[in-house]
């Protein structure tokens, strides 16, 4: 006889409605990581305004319900195309 999972599967459910209702109240997040290393004082102001622009970005797509990989591909696009970043096409291995 296949044991009986009713029990188990209920409370799971209910764990999973209520996550959804508190995500519902959840503002998106949005994080990039510009780098590391010793950044030059002259390109600090570049840096901070790429991290700025590409974190914006991302935000607008999540905000109007686009997809967590689409926000994630619409932040590192911004930063590929700023100098001063090797993220995604610029990146060094």
């Amino acid at each position: 006889m296949g044991e009986d999972h009713s029990i188990t599967i209920a409370p799971v459910y209910l764990h999973h409605r209520q996550c959804v209702d508190i995500l519902k109240m959840v503002e998106p997040l949005v994080l990039v990581h510009g780098g590391a290393g010793d950044i030059p004082e002259s390109a600090v102001e570049g840096k901070l305004k790429g991290v700025r622009v590409s974190v914006k970005r991302g935000y607008e797509v999540l905000a109007s319900g686009g997809s967590v990989v689409d926000a994630v591909q619409a932040a590192v696009q911004i930063m590929e195309d700023l100098p001063g970043f090797n993220a995604g096409k610029n990146l060094h291995l």
